[in-house]
């Protein structure tokens, strides 16, 4: 068995036996100037003839959001208006003996209020003979 460098022979790479050199380019500030304003002419193109894909996708996104929530509201009202005429009827239908008998004292009321009885009309009049 063979060993190089503490690896075995089919484990051993000569590229890895001598590091290579990285090119080191220097370049001068104008170069790299002009390399930056480059790069953000190419962006800025980019940016813009992608700009009205980005535009329309967006568009079209708020279109459905928009039909979504007005879907949603109108199925709100009509389940908060079927909840409140059964709450309404089931309501009335617990308190119907209470509410008939209101209506009956109503009556009641409003009749004695409108036209005072012959027999209330003279025990007012024999109280204000007794006080005096």
């Amino acid at each position: 068995m063979r060993l190089v460098c503490g690896l075995h022979i089919s484990q051993f790479d000569m590229k890895t036996e001598v590091p290579r050199r990285k090119k080191v380019a220097l370049l001068d500030a104008d170069e790299e100037e002009r390399r930056r304003q480059r790069r953000k002419e190419c962006e800025r193109e980019w940016y813009l003839k992608h700009r009205e894909a980005r535009l329309a996708k967006q568009r079209s996104y708020d279109a459905k959001n928009r039909e979504r929530r007005l879907q949603q509201m109108k199925d709100y009202r009509i389940k908060h208006k079927e909840k409140q005429r059964a709450y309404k009827q089931d309501w009335y239908r617990r308190n119907r003996e209470m509410i008939k008998m209101k209506r009956s004292k109503r009556k009641t009321f409003e009749t004695t209020d409108t036209e005072p009885s012959p027999l209330a009309l003279l025990s007012m009049v024999c109280d204000v003979v007794l006080q005096s």
